[in-house]
């Protein structure tokens, strides 16, 4: 595995990235980039890990998460060659996605009406159609409900590299190749 550690602001926590070769094994490449971030993780900040212990568990919307850790949080990702892994001492969620074309239907159906605006009038549409969900998506990912909370509720706004949201948490985006990552965290 090619593992890279991106540098996000730090109260984010760690982001580690991988590319994975087969489509198939997207989801297994993530929990093991999840194993290794781990591992990192629990080493800078001191914390003692019995591995034996390392055991995954879901809430009831299917957020997975350490029961012998509640300590660490995190929240995995993968798409289009790209697998992504977030580590955090608050509730978060991650998402990445391969740029692609805006699907008017999504638009209509999770974009609120000065989302759709702004989609209309960016200079690449592609791109800030895919910033825009993936920073819906890091945020119903967080919360822990994914797509069952309705994604039209949460409303971005963007200008320069400043995020703002109607929900509460905090954002950050990057753009690594041709991919968007976003980041949630929420507050403690």
């Amino acid at each position: 595995m090619n593992i890279q550690e991106i540098d996000i602001p730090e109260k984010f926590g760690a982001l580690s990235i991988c590319s994975v070769q087969e489509k198939q094994t997207e989801h297994e490449t993530a929990h093991e980039l999840l194993h290794y971030a781990v591992k990192r993780y629990t080493s800078r900040k001191k914390i003692i890990l019995n591995e034996n212990l390392l055991t995954l568990n879901y809430t009831a919307y299917r957020k997975p998460y350490f029961q012998h850790y509640p300590e660490i949080r995190f929240n995995l990702s993968h798409s289009g060659g790209l697998a992504v892994c977030l580590l955090s001492e608050r509730e978060c969620g991650v998402d990445v996605e391969f740029i692609r074309k805006i699907r008017p239907a999504v638009v209509r159906k999770v974009f609120t009406l000065e989302e759709q605006r702004f989609l209309q009038t960016a200079e690449f549409p592609e791109e800030a159609f895919t910033a825009l969900w993936t920073l819906k998506e890091s945020y119903v990912k967080a919360i822990g409900k994914g797509i069952s909370f309705r994604m039209n509720e949460v409303a971005f706004r963007m200008k320069d590299n400043e995020i703002f949201c109607n929900q509460k948490g905090e954002f950050f985006r990057i753009k690594k190749e041709n991919y968007w990552i976003s980041l949630c965290i929420l507050p403690e």
